[in-house]
């Protein structure tokens, strides 16, 4: 089931229960903090568990809105969920780490699909997804060293 949900300079997807958060161009802290209070929202009234704030669009990040960020991830932490940043920029990157933000505690991805691993990790399956996983390897394991092999490999 996905929902959208709209701010000014933001926007937010539920999929999976995880809330997919993209922050534009051009947004500020007002914009950031009703985005916040969005998200916590979300997280009250819904069954989200996961939060990907893609940051790609934002070129600098000032210290005013990774506070904002920071203390979104925190909140999150707090309600029982997991907040992921995800897509900066080199220079945004460049500009947090210059003006001496503390970054511990903040969980980073690179992409999508990256922070999407990271709310979901491999380790995560389920007992019967696990019992069809080896049902998969034993199949494969009948074949011995033959498989992958071609006739023309020596």
């Amino acid at each position: 089931m996905e929902y959208d949900f709209n701010c000014a300079r933001t926007a937010m997807h539920v999929v999976q229960n995880n809330l997919i958060v993209m922050i534009n161009e051009g947004a500020d802290d007002i914009e950031l903090g009703q985005m916040q209070k969005e998200i916590l929202s979300k997280m009250e009234s819904t069954n989200i568990r996961g939060v990907l704030v893609d940051v790609s669009r934002l070129r600098v990040i000032d210290s005013v809105i990774f506070s904002i960020l920071s203390d979104t991830t925190k909140m999150v932490s707090l309600l029982g969920g997991k907040a992921i940043l995800f897509g900066f920029q080199a220079g945004a990157a460049s500009s947090l780490v210059d003006l001496g933000v503390d970054l511990s505690g903040i969980d980073t991805a690179a992409t999508m699909d990256d922070g999407i691993d990271r709310l979901h990790p491999i380790d995560d399956i389920s007992p019967i997804e696990e019992e069809e996983s080896k049902d998969t390897n034993d199949d494969e394991s009948e074949f011995g060293d033959v498989a992958g092999k071609s006739e023309y490999d020596d």
